[in-house]
């Protein structure tokens, strides 16, 4: 699953409406993108898409600066998930 398109076309459909695209590391909360209500919104469709859980450690603002960040926390959140 190509964790980073899906969650572009998310942020660009559902949350950050006015632009066209994202960069991978463009700074998504400094530069007022996404607030704490939009990273709501993005853990809910996290858990919903990609079958997995977030627990309170998980939700620093660090792991939803950038797209990349979200894509490096999603990775390692279905790893944990789907290790058998």
């Amino acid at each position: 699953m190509d964790y980073k398109e899906t969650i572009k076309k998310y942020l660009l459909n559902e949350v950050i409406h006015d632009m066209s695209d994202l960069e991978d590391n463009q700074q998504l909360i400094d530069s007022g993108l996404i607030d704490s209500i939009s990273i709501v919104k993005v853990i809910i469709f996290f858990e919903n898409e990609f079958d997995i859980s977030f627990e309170e450690k998980d939700m620093s603002p660090i792991n939803f600066e950038t797209v990349q960040a979200m894509v490096d926390t999603v990775s390692k959140k279905t790893q944990k998930y789907h290790i058998y």
